[in-house]
């Protein structure tokens, strides 16, 4: 794929036709790749031409500006993707913001560009005080021989998609839809950094990137992630921080442990995380209340579970393991057996058996944790002041109340999953997954 960036060196190619779209395309998604694929069942001989405005001189400038998706090479990269033949990034001078929009088309996509086809999202504006839009452009059309095609917005959940909702997903931490929108998993792509190279003593490998303030990302946590490496794939937990780098400033830094092959084992509490990797050992960063997060002899371990001061490892033989205590002084868990499945919060931990039957050490913020009448239980979870169980029959029972005084479940049915969350971000499924490619040089 050819880019252009001067648009002023740009002469028509008089053997070739050109059939071009407009647009900012941030995220590449899958409303811009709609586009892409009109104009590839278009084409004969000629050239597919996708024309952006390169802003970033003016996103330098304001400091309020929206971050993007992507940063401009994984834009390229995406864009190059769609069978794009050319790529015109023309730079946002104050020439081209004060062009009439008649005269953006006559001199530039039609004189220089020998555009023949044109297709636009129907929301698209240009020139002087976004006066030109689809509209103008379908006037347009006759005198100057093109053709011109208007695309309405694809919808998802009854909201148009767009690069704005996709942000807005990815702030709020909602991978899953983020990645049904932009057609692929959300990525970071850039160079492998040197750290403290602490992973060599610790026995698994680990990778630092930094990112650039122009490039929006999802909250802080940790996720599960693909590693894309000199053309090799693996699967890695992705933690995402800040850290404290030149002149005191702080950098935002993503940072790959090891390799992991389940994505329901990692977990994160208010100051540290766990993930399990594929041989069954624990990785850990950062410390609970009582700075331990000692770790690194749990072996066997299938499943982990964090609260605000303890972490808790399942092992295969159904046995727990715990570092630290919950609030009330207690994680007593080396007694429990044929557990299936484990929970923690800031004040309890919770263990389903193999029978269905619960056992916890601990209690919620009231008091209470009495689980120990539960049966048929498949799965649990608990929050800082409550602790739900879902029935094998879809209904579902709780013990102690929510920060609102309420956790009345007892007319709930066809329940298949629940979840809860209070002073703590679990990242524990596919609904958190991203995608990190990482350049080795």
């Amino acid at each position: 794929m050819e880019i252009i960036t001067d648009i002023d060196g740009v002469r028509p190619d008089k053997k070739r036709k050109s059939l071009i779209t407009l647009g900012k395309f941030d995220g590449v998604h899958v409303g811009h790749r709609m586009l892409f694929e009109y104009l590839r069942k278009e084409k004969k001989t000629e050239n597919i031409i996708a024309f952006t405005f390169d802003i970033r001189i003016r996103k330098a400038l304001d400091s309020g500006a929206e971050k993007s998706i992507y940063d401009r090479d994984e834009k390229q990269r995406l864009i190059e993707k769609q069978g794009v033949d050319i790529l015109i990034e023309c730079p946002f001078t104050d020439e081209i913001r004060s062009m009439e929009p008649e005269t953006f088309v006559k001199e530039i996509l039609v004189k220089r560009l020998n555009t023949c086809l044109i297709v636009i999202g129907d929301d698209f504006h240009f020139g002087y005080k976004r006066r030109g839009d689809a509209a103008l452009l379908k006037k347009m059309s006759s005198e100057c021989g093109y053709r011109f095609v208007s695309v309405d917005k694809l919808k998802d959940e009854g909201e148009e998609i767009s690069s704005t909702l996709i942000r807005e997903l990815l702030i709020k931490g909602d991978i899953e839809r983020a990645n049904r929108l932009l057609g692929e998993p959300y990525h970071i792509t850039g160079e492998v950094l040197k750290g403290k190279m602490l992973g060599r003593k610790i026995g698994f490998p680990t990778a630092n990137q930094t990112i650039g303030e122009e490039k929006l990302t999802p909250p802080y946590g940790v996720y599960a992630s693909t590693v894309l490496a000199d053309g090799k794939t693996y699967e890695a937990a992705l933690a995402f921080y800040q850290i404290k780098g030149y002149q005191d400033s702080w950098d935002r830094c993503f940072e790959l442990w090891g390799r992991i092959t389940k994505r329901e084992t990692i977990v994160a509490g208010v100051s540290h995380s766990a993930a399990v990797l594929n041989d069954g050992r624990v990785v850990a960063k950062g410390w609970n209340k009582y700075s331990q997060c000692d770790v690194g002899r749990w072996g066997n371990i299938v499943a982990v579970a964090a609260g605000e001061a303890h972490t808790v490892g399942l092992q295969e033989n159904g046995y727990v393991v715990a570092v630290g205590y919950n609030k009330s002084g207690a994680c007593d868990v080396y007694e429990w057996s044929d557990i299936v499945s484990i929970a923690a919060n800031g004040n309890h931990t919770i263990g389903l058996r193999a029978d269905g039957t619960v056992v916890a050490t601990g209690a919620n913020r009231d008091g209470r944790c009495d689980v120990s009448e539960w049966t048929d239980i498949i799965a649990v979870s608990c929050g800082e002041e409550h602790t739900v169980g879902l029935k094998a029959d879809g209904s579902v029972v709780a013990a102690g109340n929510n920060e609102y005084g309420q956790c009345d479940v007892s007319d709930w049915s066809n329940i298949i999953q629940q979840a809860l969350h209070k002073g703590v971000s679990v990242v524990p499924k596919t609904e958190k997954r991203a995608i990190v490619k990482t350049t080795v040089s």
